[in-house]
């Protein structure tokens, strides 16, 4: 017999100890939209841990102004003459950036079927463990998409007067003094104009203008609208060209543009010893009736600075390893998504677990960041400002004529 001891089972629900009445409550996470825009691929086996990516740099011919030369007869001297120009010489440049795997396990506690006997309703339990499970998995690639964006992005502007287009990262010691503001995605636009960023857009206003995704939170939002009052009237854009590369993504809205789009887990922060110090949205565990639980933290709320994020699916490409289950030799494996599948777990052992009546759910994720066109991508920290809230006398009535 083995010398080991075994893992020890909590039960995970509410036995029935007195009936519990009414529906099952569940305390979830909103859903985002970062796995509706940034594509996803499949990695490719048996080429190392690290792969590298090929990128074809930008080549144009110099010398603007001064590259058309005037037509002259051929008079034997050569250079100008129509049959002996000179000509312009163009080379071309590629660069590469590698890219690694990265995981990440994630794993409930045992369930013992004895103690799902006795425990209250236990098919709706389970079916909440389900849908649990399936928000962490949403929760979990939300983020990844998210901070790994962030860090590919080669633009990461701080809102103040000292803004720099051109600026790479972030400093604690340059914070922003503003909220976001018109002007800045206006520049940011225009940059990305020139720079080709067009055959990323999402669609194209009435008058051709492209369109870019803008994720921020819904404060902002609005006051990017109310900011200048002298443009109460969006620009309009044709329902049958981009309804449907927009639906996808769960927009509603457009102004100057970019598509606004709700981002429930936007990066927040307080700046700590001159560091940017990331705020979470929610506490650590506490104890509940049974097991912890997770509340939304106030100070996520109302951090003193956030990031909005103008995304562009061309920025960057996840790739997943595909399940391998015979890789030959006779070897055989069990089937694993690497997308965070929650898979049931069943395995027995012949001290522990010698029938089989425990399991427990796993997941596992795996994914490389391959970076795409990285100059596309632009990150801007500012002031996070909450909701303005005025306020009136309660018996101030007759200001609004009330009685």
């Amino acid at each position: 017999m083995p010398n080991y001891t075994c893992d020890d089972v909590d039960n995970a629900f509410l036995a029935e100890s007195g009936r519990l009445g009414g529906a099952l409550a569940k305390r979830l996470s909103p859903r985002g939209k970062w796995r509706n825009i940034i594509p996803f691929g499949e990695w490719e086996d048996g080429m190392g841990v690290v792969h590298n990516s090929v990128v074809w740099e930008r080549t144009v011919p110099a010398n603007l102004g001064t590259e058309w030369v005037q037509n002259n007869p051929s008079d034997g001297a050569g250079g100008n003459d129509q049959c002996e120009l000179i000509p312009e010489i163009v080379k071309f440049g590629q660069s590469t950036r590698s890219m690694r795997k990265f995981s990440r396990n994630i794993r409930t506690d045992w369930f013992c079927v004895e103690d799902l006997r006795d425990d209250y309703s236990i098919r709706e339990m389970l079916n909440g463990v389900k849908q649990n499970l399936g928000w962490i998995t949403h929760y979990v690639w939300e983020n990844r998409l998210q901070d790994e964006y962030i860090a590919v992005s080669e633009h990461k502007l701080t809102e103040n007067a000292a803004m720099n287009i051109e600026s790479t990262s972030f400093s604690g010691a340059n914070p922003p003094t503003s909220k976001l503001l018109n002007g800045t995605l206006e520049q940011i636009y225009q940059w990305m104009i020139a720079d080709g960023a067009g055959e990323g857009a999402i669609g194209t206003s009435e008058g051709g203008h492209p369109i870019f995704t803008l994720f921020t939170d819904m404060n902002t939002d609005r006051d990017l609208i109310r900011q200048d009052p002298e443009l109460r009237i969006d620009f309009r854009y044709d329902p049958d060209k981009v309804k449907l590369l927009t639906q996808a993504y769960g927009m509603e809205r457009a102004w100057n543009n970019f598509k606004h789009v709700y981002n429930p887990f936007q990066p927040r922060y307080e700046i700590s010893g001159g560091n940017y110090v990331r705020v979470q949205p929610y506490k650590d565990p506490e104890a509940a009736t049974k097991g912890v639980k997770q509340l939304l933290r106030k100070e996520y709320i109302y951090a003193t600075y956030a990031d909005s994020i103008v995304v562009v699916p061309q920025v960057m490409k996840f790739q997943v390893p595909k399940t391998i289950t015979d890789p030959g030799g006779g070897m055989k494996f069990d089937p694993v998504n690497y997308m965070g599948d929650f898979a049931w777990l069943n395995i027995k052992d012949v001290k522990c677990n010698p029938r089989g009546r425990k399991g427990f759910f796993d997941a596992i994720y795996t994914s490389a960041t391959e970076p795409g066109l990285t100059w596309h991508g632009f990150v801007i920290r500012h002031l996070n400002c909450a909701p303005v809230r005025k306020g009136v006398d309660c018996y101030e009535y007759e200001k609004f004529g009330w009685s």
